[in-house]
Parts: C-alpha cells; structure tokens; sequence
C-alpha cells in the first residue's frame, strides 16, 4: 500500500505518513504520531488537518486563529509549540500567546 508522505519526522528524519487515523513515523520503534481525532485540538473547537499537522512536524509550532476556551466558551488565537520527548511520542502541546502573529 503506497503511503501518503507528509514531510520529515522531526525526531529521527525518516517519513512521516499519513494512515487513517494519524499522521506517523513510517518507523514504528520511533513512534512519533499526531492523531487526526487530536484531544487536545478537539477540546479547543478545531479539527486536525495535514496542514497543521505539517506545521506542527516541521517547524514545531503552528498560529492557529479560533481556538476555543472549554473554559469561557471564548474564541481566542495562540501559537501552538509541540514537543515529542516521551516514548511513544505522542505530541505535547504549549499555547504562547506572546508568539503568535497576526496574519
């Protein structure tokens, strides 16, 4: 089955493919993954795209405008950073605000 390459993985530089449910590292004992049903995007109101998940492997961040507060319901802009420190290398999500460019 011919996979769809995304770009580079950022943590061992082999390539990141996208499957059904998750864009990953074509190297399983790698493991790097962000997940298309992402929790942390779908508490915030916003869907997962090959964009912003591109944006998230390459560069490490991405200025998503819309986001959501699960706390005050209000629509907000931030930078979001990512890290993929643990095994399995699910992201880790930081929200700067200071960062984050208005287009």
């Amino acid at each position: 089955v011919e996979q769809k390459v995304l770009c580079k993985c950022p943590v061992c530089g082999k390539s990141i493919v996208e499957t059904p449910k998750a864009w990953s590292c074509e190297d399983r004992a790698c493991g790097c993954v962000i997940f298309k049903e992402d929790n942390f995007f779908a508490r915030q109101k916003k869907k997962m795209t090959a964009t912003l998940a591109k944006s998230l492997f390459t560069k490490g961040y991405a200025d998503v405008e819309g986001l959501v507060s699960a706390r005050t319901g209000k629509a907000y802009n931030a930078r979001v950073k990512v890290s993929f420190d643990q095994v399995p290398r699910y992201p880790k999500y930081e929200l700067s605000f200071e960062d984050f460019k208005k287009k």
